[in-house]
């Protein structure tokens, strides 16, 4: 039936089912091509030219970014959205600090960017009334530091490292890329928790021959990098929990001749690297030799070559017996070794 009124209608028309299909598709492409191709909201080019040239600088104090006016369309401009980053903080992404300047001024003071040795990343859109632009370059920059406030002869021994007399303002970079540090024979009888900070680039650091009583936590937390640390010719009496924690390359340590009679549990735990530990000295000193046995890389124990302990015995004449309602457990100390628990 259909293939009759086909018949029918190309005897009507004289021209083939075919060929008019054929001229609705080339019809239909010619539409096509004179239409505006529509685009996702997400893919429209941001309105009107982003600022250029952002620079920012610090003076006086303050955190000054400064650009230049979009050239394309600039009357219609009515404020700027600021965004900012920390990105050695873990931020990846840009933060909006000024959502809109409400103004067409070019520059803007950042008074939140206040911590030393921080790198801060900017860029500037322009808004033209609640529509943003593209983003500006990215500008940087790391606040320096003040090390004004440090231990009187280690801001002395710093500005003598950088060769400077200003202890307000020291770029971040020049104590970074401080490698040794000599603090010996400095009659030091303390140590303030940042007097190293920024020192993140420190290999070798000398603290002997002084007057040390005490270590502040957290004093080492900058010095990633420390491969020595000399401690000795002190008058510890006590090393806090978690001290040398941060100082995961270390393969030197000397604390002999101080006043050590015990050691905390773990203090040498996070330091695998360590082939060299000196705790000669130290009248009164006893610990477990199972203490060190974390010290996997132990090469040389008080000059002399370090020889680990064997494993422990077993316990034995294990027993159990129910007491008041609960069970109790007693046993026999092992009879080689010295266990630590």
């Amino acid at each position: 039936m259909a293939s009759a009124r086909c018949q029918q209608w190309q005897r009507k028309i004289g021209i083939p089912p075919t060929r008019v299909a054929l001229g609705l598709i080339a019809l239909l492409v010619l539409l096509a091509a004179t239409l505006p191709l529509a685009r996702p909201a997400s893919a429209q080019t941001p309105a009107g030219e982003a600022p250029t040239g952002l620079t920012v600088t610090l003076a006086d104090g303050a955190v000054t970014l400064s650009w230049t006016a979009p050239a394309e369309d600039a009357a219609s401009v009515t404020g700027y959205q600021v965004l900012r980053r920390r990105p050695d903080e873990g931020e990846s992404a840009f933060q909006t600090l000024a959502a809109d300047t409400t103004s067409t001024t070019t520059t803007y003071v950042d008074a939140t960017a206040g911590e030393e040795g921080v790198r801060y990343e900017y860029q500037v859109r322009a808004l033209r009334g609640t529509t943003a632009s593209a983003v500006s370059n990215t500008a940087e920059l790391t606040l320096p530091f003040s090390i004004c406030d440090r231990t009187q002869e280690v801001e002395a021994a710093l500005l003598a490292a950088v060769a400077s007399t200003d202890c307000a303002l020291v770029p971040a970079g020049q104590l970074a890329a401080i490698t040794s540090l000599d603090l010996s024979s400095e009659s030091i009888g303390s140590l303030l928790a940042g007097d190293l900070a920024g020192l993140t680039g420190l290999i070798g650091l000398d603290l002997s021959d002084n007057a040390l009583t005490t270590l502040p936590a957290g004093v080492f937390t900058p010095l990633a990098s420390l491969t020595g640390l000399d401690l000795s010719d002190n008058a510890l009496t006590t090393l806090p929990a978690g001290v040398f924690t941060p100082l995961a390359s270390l393969t030197g340590l000397d604390l002999s001749d101080n006043a050590l009679t015990t050691l905390p549990a773990g203090v040498f735990s996070p330091l695998a690297s360590l082939t060299t530990l000196d705790l000669r000295g130290n009248t009164g000193l006893t610990y477990s030799p199972y203490l060190l046995s974390v010290l996997t890389g132990l090469v040389t124990l008080d000059g002399e070559t370090y020889t680990r302990p064997s494993a422990p015995g077993a316990p034995t004449d294990l027993t159990g017996a129910f007491v008041a309602g609960n069970i109790e457990l007693t046993w026999t100390a092992p009879a080689s070794g010295v266990p630590t628990g």
